[in-house]
């Protein structure tokens, strides 16, 4: 038994092994998981000379991990070889197709649809993997069109494989990102900024160890671990997704450079699923006049940005018009339009009383609302207008202009 058990290891390291060459998956290695979030926040105590201010893990590290929990759970729940091996695919697979930049890039022109994962995934395989794609299912004796729409409904998060896959992807970016979390505050001794979230990981929140098949649905079994791990996603998203004084550098770029580098031709937005966060980098500096390394410290701008929030667009554009007369370089941005977020507890399944699976928010309705709460409070802010400023700033001429441009827009906008 224990022979056996060696090869099947065995084999599932040759197809992950296979799944990566053949499709190119070692692009994710060099897309960071957090991209612009910044590590620390603005308007608090900020460091000079302590880098990187940025998260550094990575898509391709995040996605091994899941292929390892989806196949941990599928095996946990007695599933066959063959499905086993289709939640290794699809774990690896899930965020093959993240640009260049990744979330940062919310919103600009169609990333809507050219950069969800889930839209036309099937067909992106083809047209992304090509021969890579056939070559590897050849190589197991799979149906080239047959898997790649599996694989589809999978990263989809549809039936019982797709059911496994949320949890293993959620699970993945957590583990990921509270790793990341722990490192920064190690640098930094800046524990203050993330302690309901140290608080909340405290807890028994590791799900994927306690979940069984019932119904055709994945069940989680332990219905404590199911609240807290849905609380600390959700204080995740409070306390660093979805936080303003983290968002500064990705706000810049989404409001300011990207909409300049699009303009004058020096991105072509269908290129960014092939490229990566280096040749980002690279271009963003060479366009703005930053080193590679300053694309991603908070003083890019010649000194720690400064934050005020505001309850209406209108006192904000008061605010930033006097400090832009000062010589500020400013920025606006409102967490309104921030990416908006589920709150799973719907997707989630327990054992009811009957022994049938029920979701999280009908068992437990209260926990439900309570994790409801805390992503209500985030999400709509008393005052969600931010301006950010540095204050004698250092920018290039093209910087300058790409400002000047956002600023055009921002005189327009609308409450």
């Amino acid at each position: 038994m224990s022979g056996n058990k060696t090869v099947l290891e065995k084999n599932r390291l040759g197809l992950v092994n296979d799944v990566i060459i053949y499709t190119k998956l070692h692009r994710l290695e060099n897309i960071r998981q957090l991209q612009f979030l910044s590590n620390l926040r603005v308007g608090g105590r900020a460091i000079r000379g302590l880098y990187p201010q940025t998260f550094q893990h990575n898509r391709l590290s995040h996605s091994i991990l899941v292929s390892a929990l989806a196949s941990g759970m599928a095996k946990r729940c007695g599933l066959e070889e063959s499905h086993v091996n289709k939640l290794i695919v699809a774990g690896l697979l899930h965020d093959a197709f993240t640009c260049a930049g990744g979330d940062s890039w919310k919103d600009i022109n169609q990333q809507g649809t050219l950069f969800d994962e889930d839209n036309d995934f099937a067909n992106k395989i083809f047209r992304y993997f090509g021969d890579g794609w056939k070559t590897l299912c050849a190589r197991y004796g799979w149906n080239p069109e047959q898997m790649a729409k599996e694989i589809a409904e999978i990263v989809a998060g549809n039936g019982l494989f797709g059911g496994i896959q949320e949890i293993a992807d959620t699970a993945s970016y957590m583990l990921g990102d509270m790793e990341e979390i722990k490192r920064a505050i190690r640098r930094r001794r800046n524990s203050q900024d993330f302690a309901q979230v140290l608080s909340a990981s405290r807890h028994c929140w590791r799900i994927w160890n306690s979940v069984t098949v019932a119904d055709g649905k994945i069940v989680v079994t332990d219905s404590i671990a199911l609240n807290n791990f849905l609380t600390l996603r959700i204080l995740l998203l409070a306390n660093l997704y979805n936080h303003p004084q983290h968002k500064f550098l990705e706000r810049l770029m989404l409001n300011i450079v990207y909409p300049y580098l699009v303009d004058k031709h020096a991105i072509k937005i269908s290129e960014l699923p092939t490229r990566d966060d280096k040749w980002l980098d690279r271009v963003i500096g060479r366009q703005m006049g930053w080193s590679v390394e300053q694309t991603r410290c908070l003083d890019l701008l010649g000194g720690f940005p400064k934050l005020k929030d505001f309850a209406n667009t209108a006192d904000a554009l008061v605010w930033e018009e006097e400090k832009y007369r000062a010589g500020a370089a400013t920025l606006i941005y409102d967490a309104r339009q921030f990416q908006p977020t589920k709150l799973k507890t719907d997707k989630y399944f327990v054992l009811g009383q009957d022994g049938l699976p029920q979701t999280f928010a009908n068992a437990y309705p209260e926990h439900a609302s309570a994790i409801g709460e805390i992503t209500r409070h985030a999400m709509n802010p008393d005052h969600p207008v931010y301006v950010a400023w540095v204050d004698k700033p250092n920018i290039s001429v093209n910087y300058r202009r790409a400002w000047e441009m956002a600023r055009a827009k921002w005189k327009n906008i609308k409450e």
